[in-house]
């Protein structure tokens, strides 16, 4: 049996790249293994065959040891967890654990996560890196920068588009009344760089579109400028609510995408807007030269507002690209396959020596 802790993934209805990761790669894999089960805090994000709904977020979390053990009745379990770290009490069990890591911001960008951040993802997934059975991360980078950091393997699984673009209906957003925009997209916090997107729209001047950022509020100082920044008269409108079928909209009618983030893991907007042909500006990431769109358009870490400014507005003036052959490099099934096998290759071995109780 496979049960995926996706307890703290859907603890709130919004959701963030990670937590989208982990409800989407259930989805695929509950298709391609019928034996598969999803703990969740929220039921309304994810429902149907194999989910079983908790009450309480960190209560949930916790107990997802004995809850895995509850649903395997005694039949091998290996428990994914795709976003966020395992339950510390995975420490006193046996069960196999398959943990997918998404970034080494953690240990590498400390100041810019937030104290919870830095509790889950910097202290208990050190505490637990070395319990886990199988380690993965979504892409080669990111799995060859974890590796090096802890000296300890990592397999590449993949990653893909947090929304199905292809079958969303649009929700048109009133607010924009026909205007030309430009999109940024993502949790307003300091990794994704909203303070130099909002020192390129003061360096844009009279620039002919709105700069729309959808996105929910997350932490750091960036998040009180962005707030009282945001206005009609500022030609910027802050969307910290937008439903899928918003942004679905907002991909597809945005004369032009921007994402100048410090660092990213993989940068799921940055593909949704290349599977949607939008024409992209975006900061000089080795994973962004890796994920992006090849019609995107790359800023240097030394690139003025002002140079920033004039990259976006002429990427506003291009048409849609056929982006038919970008699309196809990304597939949930994929991934879930490989996930797949590597539970099937650690349920081959035995369990670790020195981590194994006499129960579950």
């Amino acid at each position: 049996m496979i049960v995926f802790d996706l307890v703290l993934a859907t603890r709130r209805p919004e959701t963030t790249g990670i937590e989208r990761y982990g409800i989407n790669l259930f989805e695929a894999m509950r298709e391609a293994e019928p034996d598969t089960h999803a703990v969740v805090m929220d039921p309304a994000l994810i429902s149907g065959k194999g989910v079983v709904p908790v009450s309480n977020a960190l209560g949930g979390w916790f107990a997802m040891p004995r809850i895995a053990a509850k649903l395997a009745a005694g039949e091998p379990v290996t428990v994914v967890c795709p976003s966020y770290p395992a339950s510390p009490l995975f420490l006193l069990t046996r069960q196999k654990l398959l943990r997918i890591i998404h970034d080494s911001f953690p240990w590498t960008r400390d100041a810019g996560n937030s104290w919870q951040g830095k509790l889950l993802f910097k202290t208990v997934e050190k505490w637990m890196l070395r319990r886990y059975d199988v380690r993965a991360a979504p892409t080669e980078l990111t799995a060859k920068e974890l590796s090096s950091l802890f000296g300890l393997d990592f397999d590449c699984v993949g990653n893909a588009p947090g929304l199905d673009l292809r079958t969303l209906a649009p929700e048109p957003v009133a607010a924009l009344d026909g205007s030309p925009f430009v999109l940024a997209v993502g949790t307003v916090e300091p990794r994704k760089n909203y303070d130099g997107v909002l020192d390129m729209l003061a360096a844009a001047g009279d620039a002919p579109y709105t700069l729309v950022v959808a996105g929910r509020p997350g932490w750091g100082d960036v998040v009180e400028r962005l707030r009282q920044t945001a206005g009609p008269e500022k030609r910027l409108l802050w969307l910290d609510d937008a439903s899928d079928g918003q942004l679905a909209w907002l991909y597809r009618n945005c004369a032009a995408f921007v994402s100048l983030s410090h660092a990213e893991g993989f940068n799921m907007p940055l593909v949704e807007a290349g599977i949607e042909g939008c024409p992209i500006v975006c900061s000089d990431l080795p994973i962004h030269r890796s994920v992006a769109a090849p019609w995107a358009k790359f800023v240097s870490g030394t690139a003025t507002p002002s140079e920033v400014a004039a990259l976006l507005q002429e990427a506003a003036t291009q048409p849609r690209h056929d982006a038919k052959a970008y699309g196809a490099r990304f597939d949930w099934t994929g991934i879930a396959r490989k996930v797949e096998a590597l539970v099937r290759a650690e349920e081959m071995s035995p369990c670790q020596p020195g981590l194994c109780s006499k129960s579950n």
